[in-house]
């Protein structure tokens, strides 16, 4: 387990009134398919969604090989063989132990709100309704009351982890010297390992996406923290920011020969828009380029543009003051992609209305 949080938002109602919504989440390691399956079956056991997970697992088999109890040890390979021709089967089940461990943070939640404040939150079932499967929702019920009883963190103890998970992707240049992590910097890398793995050609999930595991060995080769506490934190807010926002997309990829289920993260929908780090100052020049020769000759003239440009920065001093030195490189390379589109260029648009304020304040 890398981290337990819990997420709020305000949400108006009527009379001008506002309500807050808690959402208890559990960010989860990748984990060997042995441990995934063990683990469920561990949390799940004689409830109805282990009942309906084992009627999947035998149809796919052929045979029964799992009842909602869980499975015999001499079973044990061909559950896994199951569970390689079905990998969303395999995101059901991580998903499944996700929300069974967010359950008990939310109990932990409503206990500490009531002992502190004296209030009383109420948890909402209504909501699951259109994302998970009926038999979930009514065995995650009843485990919310068995968990008000029992010691579940003794319970939770109990999962098993054979091993752990090293990184799967090559890392990128190590730093000379490691900097001090602030939330600008890890922004920018995320970014940038997420967009240029988005921008391979053909690429699959398996390349496109970048484990925990990795991004927290990159982070770690690249930043220097005061301790594992600061570490972690660091790592949970960005996960949160850039996936509240649709700058990073969660993602499962199932690796079948190495019985692995990786958790791990791609570019989401607005990576490409939403960039921050002085791109204000660097975007004019972009545009500028783009309207002189239109995108036809764009990636043709950009090598020779870009080094004006980047001598006009050094010269006046921008680089290191209101731009980073990491942020310009990365744009300088994001915008070099001979892929480079029109819209990718004129989404950004608003950035100048940004620069205007700026300028002015």
């Amino acid at each position: 387990m890398f981290n337990f949080i819990v997420r709020y938002k305000y949400e108006p109602v009527e009379d001008d009134k506002i309500r807050i919504v808690f959402v208890p989440f559990a960010i989860l390691n990748s984990c060997k398919l042995k441990d995934l399956v063990w683990n469920f079956f561990y949390l799940f056991k004689n409830t109805e969604y282990a009942g309906y997970v084992a009627e999947e697992l035998n149809r796919k088999a052929g045979k029964k090989i799992a009842d909602a109890s869980g499975y015999k040890d001499e079973d044990k390979g061909d559950v896994l063989d199951a569970l390689k021709k079905n990998h969303n089967m395999c995101r059901a089940l991580y998903r499944g132990i996700i929300f069974d461990i967010s359950n008990y943070i939310g109990i932990l939640f409503q206990k500490y709100v009531e002992e502190k404040i004296q209030l009383e939150i109420e948890c909402n079932w209504k909501i699951m309704k259109e994302n998970l499967e009926e038999s979930l929702i009514c065995s995650l019920k009843e485990k919310y009351e068995s968990k008000q009883k029992e010691d579940y963190f003794s319970v939770l103890m109990g999962l098993h982890m054979s091993e752990k998970i090293t990184p799967r992707m090559e890392s990128m240049e190590e730093a000379a010297v490691k900097r001090k992590a602030t939330d600008e910097n890890l922004e920018l890398l995320l970014t940038q390992i997420v967009t240029e793995r988005k921008q391979k050609a053909e690429a699959a999930t398996a390349q496109v996406m970048i484990t925990l595991e990795s991004l927290c060995s990159e982070v770690q080769k690249q930043f220097v923290f005061e301790d594992k506490l600061e570490f972690r934190k660091r790592i949970t807010d960005l996960l949160l920011v850039m996936t509240e926002n649709s700058r990073l997309g969660n993602e499962i990829y199932v690796d079948d020969k190495a019985e692995i289920l990786y958790r791990g993260f791609r570019a989401g929908e607005n990576c490409e828009v939403l960039m921050r780090w002085g791109i204000q100052w660097f975007y004019p020049y972009i545009l500028a380029l783009y309207e002189k020769v239109g995108i036809e000759k764009y990636a043709e003239q950009y090598d020779a543009f870009m080094e004006k440009v980047e001598l006009e920065f050094r010269k006046q001093g921008y680089i290191g003051t209101i731009i980073l030195e990491a942020a310009f490189l990365f744009y300088k390379k994001y915008f070099s992609n001979k892929e480079m589109n029109t819209t990718q260029i004129l989404n950004k648009e608003y950035l100048l209305d940004a620069l205007d304020k700026q300028k002015k304040n």
